[in-house]
């Protein structure tokens, strides 16, 4: 009886259809998600070294980094990582392809461990 329903389900079942998407949804999209992840990056960063999102000890420790946040310190320099790992200068994002863009999106952990690292060497391990 299973065997006999089993074989009507099997006739009856239909198959999802992929869905063209357009080269520039796809590359908003995947651009959309690295901006994101990228955020939850940083905040895991700041996590792991015990360290507050307003405080000021990353740009104290960090040249060029001025009066910045944690926060936003550490944003920067994931960017960086990201622009050295495409090779790409600041202000080159808008024109990344999304094969780039998801090479960067999959190598964010890597770039923001290393980060991480960099900067818990700075503040001499105090507070990794």
């Amino acid at each position: 009886m299973r065997k006999r329903l089993k074989d009507a389900q099997s006739e009856h079942e239909q198959k999802p259809e992929t869905i063209p998407v357009s080269p520039q949804r796809r590359r908003r999209t995947t651009r959309k998600r690295l901006s994101e992840r990228t955020n939850s990056v940083v905040a895991r960063i700041l996590k792991d070294l015990v360290l507050s999102f307003a405080g000021r000890e990353v740009a104290r420790v960090v040249p060029k980094m001025g009066a910045l946040s944690n926060r936003n310190a550490v944003t920067q320099l994931v960017h960086r990582e990201i622009n050295d790992l495409l090779d790409i200068k600041a202000g080159q994002r808008n024109e990344l392809t999304a094969a780039q863009t998801e090479a960067a999106f999959n190598q964010l952990d890597s770039l923001g461990d290393k980060v991480r690292d960099t900067i818990a060497a700075k503040l001499g391990g105090k507070n990794a």
